[in-house]
Order: C-alpha cells, then structure tokens, then sequence
C-alpha cells in the first residue's frame, strides 16, 4: 500500500513538471520573436553607437525561475568622431534577466544584467 502511494505522488509530481515544461517552452516560443524585437529596438534608441550581435536568444529554462534575453557575440564600437575601428566592448554574452510573470503581463522591467567572457 505505501509504494502504491509513492507511486501515484511521482506519477502526478513528473506530469504537473512535464506540463509546466511544456507551457514556457510553448510561451517561449510564441512570445520570442515579439520580445527580441521589443529589447533591440529599445537599446538602439538608447545608444548612439554601432552595436553588433551574433545571436538573440529568448530563455525560460535556463535562469529559471527568471526569464533571460541573452545576446552573443556582442561588440559595440566607440562613439567618437571620427568613427574609430575599435571595440569600445567585446563580451560573450550579455543576459538580461526579468521575471517570467512580468514576460507574460508584457511589463518588461529588466532585474540584472550579466556580461561573461569580456
């Protein structure tokens, strides 16, 4: 009787994970494109210099229980006149990280910014 109901409690415990598994990876699909497009667009009116990115790459699973919006291969030229070749900024990747709730309201109020490989 009490590994029948050790049993049930996994069963239902791995299903309600597979479930909500399923749901961000669905909303982060349908909501992606929507919010790389947001965040570009917003740092381009924030920056008066050349800004390249590689890739934009929208996550629920990775910084769970925060959403992240990672950019890699990031390079930002100076801002100075006259244009100058060099990278004011090189990084691997820049994430900026909200919560998951607010990506659903489509309130997106960013929590922390993490740069690696400088």
């Amino acid at each position: 009787m009490h590994y029948k109901t050790l049993r049930v409690i996994l069963i239902w415990t791995g299903s309600i994970a597979a479930f909500i598994f399923l749901v961000l990876f669905g909303v982060q699909k349908y909501l992606g494109p929507e919010v790389k497009k947001l965040f570009i667009s917003e740092i381009n009116k924030s920056l008066v210099t050349e800004v390249q990115i590689d890739e934009v790459e929208l996550s629920l699973l990775k910084d769970f229980p925060f959403a992240s919006l990672r950019f890699k291969g990031v390079r930002m030229k100076e801002a100075v006149k006259p244009a100058s070749a060099k990278n004011m900024l090189t990084a691997g990747t820049i994430s900026l990280r909200f919560n998951i709730w607010d990506l659903l309201h489509k309130k997106y109020r960013v929590k922390n910014i993490m740069v690696a490989d400088i």
